[in-house]
């Protein structure tokens, strides 16, 4: 009996249909792990990707707003071409003073008193 010949065994193709077998073709347990790696690559390389480009992107515009929303930064947009240096360190100052402040929670405790209160002195006796 040839090879061409042999009998061929029915196997399950990724939409579970029965279909014959054929020689060095990967069976359904390598086509799931296959089927596995595939998503995996996608989810992680794909949508990792979009996200850090989202949140980059997010950064540069923002940025981008709070300096063109800036009063420094307009006064040394005026004369811009006499003095290109002022107005990009009033962007500079701009942005990263902004970011500074917002990445700061505000503080909503507050401060303990320095001083015993009376009631803590008459326990200390």
């Amino acid at each position: 009996m040839s090879e061409q010949n042999a009998p061929v065994q029915p196997v399950a193709d990724a939409d579970d249909r029965l279909v014959p077998a054929e020689a060095g073709a990967p069976t359904p347990e390598e086509r799931q792990r296959e089927r596995f790696r595939t998503a995996f690559r996608d989810i992680v390389l794909g949508n990792a990707l979009v996200g850090v480009i989202a949140v980059l992107l997010a950064m540069i515009v923002g940025s981008i707003l709070i300096a063109a929303t800036d009063e420094q930064v307009i006064a040394a947009s005026g004369y811009f071409f006499a003095r290109p240096g002022d107005t990009f360190a009033a962007i500079w100052d701009s942005i990263s003073g902004r970011t500074a402040r917002s990445s700061k929670a505000p503080s909503t405790t507050s401060a303990a008193p320095t001083s015993p209160t009376p009631s803590s002195r008459s326990r200390r006796r």
